[in-house]
């Protein structure tokens, strides 16, 4: 009679024959991709070089896109820089032409005092204004006294201002008494060359003004009492 023995097979042998065969399957297609790889064409030197091109490439442009950034914020901060210095050149150029304006203007006022256009001599109402205040019925003058004498006589007297309208549609007339802030009758003077007046005033309710009549009131001898009438502000009525 025959007896047949079955002997288990060592496991490290099995594990031993899979990683062989998976590793002979691996290289074989990783062989065939490179055989297919060159019989196409490809050239991995090639490639290689290539890509060291063009990473050497990326880096100029890199560092190209650096300096121009910073290049970009010099320009910037310079424009800027020449922006708020041209903008205070702005301002001071406009200053000074406020103040050359002013300086003509006050030469002109001198020139009138020393030399008047007319050639006369004694007192004149050099200039008189009105400027409208912060409401409607308040406001301010400016009146500017002068004299043309060839000697070095003084002036003086009084100055009355008389405010001609209309109170509540009928002919009306206000003294600067009645409405001035500073509660003055009258505005004396006293000078040799020039004086000027200022102060504020408020209007009645109901008061509509069309007109203003200076009144130059001199005390000395050799001077002769004169008025003037200047219409209202065309805009303010």
């Amino acid at each position: 009679m025959t007896h047949v023995v079955v002997r288990p097979r060592s496991p490290w042998r099995v594990r031993l024959f899979i990683v062989i065969a998976l590793t002979a399957t691996l290289l074989s297609g990783w062989g065939l991709f490179e055989y297919g790889r060159y019989k196409g064409g490809f050239d991995a030197t090639a490639v290689a070089e290539e890509r060291r091109e063009l990473q050497d490439i990326s880096a100029t442009r890199m560092a190209e896109n650096r300096r121009l950034r910073e290049q970009m914020a010099v320009l910037k901060r310079t424009r800027d820089i020449e922006k708020e210095a041209y903008r205070e050149l702005e301002g001071t150029v406009a200053e000074l032409q406020d103040e050359l304006l002013e300086i003509k203007q006050e030469l002109a006022f001198y020139r009138g005092i020393v030399s008047p256009r007319d050639g006369r001599e004694g007192l004149k109402l050099q200039d008189f204004e009105l400027v409208a205040g912060p409401s409607a019925q308040r406001w301010h003058y400016k009146l500017v006294l002068t004299q043309v004498r060839k000697n070095d006589n003084v002036a003086a007297g009084a100055i009355r201002m008389q405010l001609e309208g209309a109170m509540n549609g009928k002919a009306a007339k206000l003294e600067l008494s009645e409405v001035d802030s500073q509660d003055r009758k009258a505005l004396a003077f006293r000078f040799k060359y020039f004086q000027d007046f200022e102060g504020n005033f408020e209007l009645p309710e109901g008061f509509k003004p069309r007109r203003v009549l200076i009144v130059i009131d001199p005390s000395g001898k050799g001077y002769k009492r004169f008025e003037r009438t200047f219409d209202w502000p065309a805009e303010e009525i």
